[in-house]
């Protein structure tokens, strides 16, 4: 059986997001709390609007924790269906330039978020930092 982006995704609660206005504050207590290094934005109302990679910010570090994230630097969130084929997801992340995607259900509503890295890993086993060091 094929698998598909449903096998793959985060849903929707269990995401760690930032609000769509963040400042650095918020982007610091997200890394620290999660160790991840890409975040979903997300509206009061619940809708994604994009994502940010700390590495986008990182010039930033040790400015106040109330310095908002310019608008500038949000990345786009592409969306997939949740019954897409994995290459194809795979594919369409890759043409966007994005390492996160919103998957959709049948009816075009977000369910979750999938990380290319997810992707890439159901082809080749756990992907590690190359310099991890055990």
């Amino acid at each position: 059986m094929e698998h598909t982006v449903a096998d793959v995704l985060v849903p929707l609660p269990d995401l760690t997001t930032l609000p769509q206005h963040p400042t650095l504050g918020d982007v610091e207590q997200a890394v620290a709390h999660t160790g991840f290094s890409r975040f979903p934005l997300r509206r009061d109302d619940g809708t994604l609007t994009g994502y940010l990679h700390i590495k986008d910010v990182l010039d930033q570090a040790g400015h106040d924790p109330t310095t908002p994230i310019a608008p500038t630097r949000i990345r786009r969130l592409p969306t997939v269906p949740a019954h897409a084929r994995l290459d194809h997801a795979m594919t369409s992340l890759r043409r966007t330039g994005s390492h996160l995607a919103t998957a959709t259900d049948t009816t075009g509503q977000p369910i979750g978020i999938v990380a290319l890295e997810d992707l890439v890993e159901e082809y080749v086993g756990t992907v590690r930092d190359a310099t991890h060091v055990e």
